[in-house]
């Protein structure tokens, strides 16, 4: 039997590649941010939750904003004048057998990761699907993009990874010996989004 299978609203993931190396002065100004207390083994997120608004960072965030917005109007195709701003911004701090918890990002368009250091081969970020709503559960033989609840995708020095605020995603334990170090931000409107015949324009 020939079955046509079709995948409908699909959930898009951007991959976007830096193209340089950071500069000496980027990077001590990542690597030296004071960071907050957090539980046992879980990666440690810095004070700073403007990160990207320092002078220092103007290059990286021009990038990350420029790419957020290509990304967005790809998926989007907007027919109002709206694009998105980076709201809040910090770095994480991953040592050997740290993780993060699964979350989704509230208040935000579209979040993001850039990687700034991290172990070849072995980092990653894990994006889970909400099967909440699901009334049965079954063991596939095989995984496949149809049935697998986790996806992985590796986590490159110099990567940027885009993706809707509403995709839960984790860190799992890291396991190599470089400190994984990354900055994720969130994203807003800005502009007019909706339509004054259908009595939902907004302006921000």
């Amino acid at each position: 039997m020939n079955i046509n299978i079709m995948g409908i609203f699909p959930t898009p993931i951007g991959r976007i590649n830096l193209g340089r190396e950071l500069s000496s002065l980027e990077k001590d100004f990542i690597y030296n941010q004071n960071t907050k207390e957090n539980d046992v083994g879980v990666v440690k997120h810095s004070k700073n939750a403007r990160l990207l608004d320092d002078d220092i960072l103007y290059d990286l965030k021009t990038f990350i904003e420029e790419s957020s917005n290509a990304f967005f109007q790809e998926i989007s195709n907007p027919s109002t004048n709206v694009c998105l701003k980076i709201t809040q911004s910090w770095s994480n701090y991953g040592n050997t057998n740290q993780f993060d918890y699964p979350h989704f990002h509230l208040n935000s368009i579209i979040s993001g990761a850039f990687y700034v250091n991290t172990n070849e081969n072995s980092d990653r970020i894990v994006f889970n699907k909400d099967t909440s709503m699901m009334p049965y559960h079954i063991s596939p033989k095989e995984y496949n993009i149809w049935n697998s609840n986790n996806w992985e995708v590796p986590a490159e020095e110099g990567i940027l990874l885009l993706f809707p605020s509403t995709l839960v995603h984790k860190v799992p334990h890291v396991v190599g010996k470089k400190q994984r170090i990354s900055i994720s931000f969130n994203t807003f409107f800005s502009g007019e989004i909706g339509s004054y015949e259908n009595l939902t324009q907004l302006f921000i």
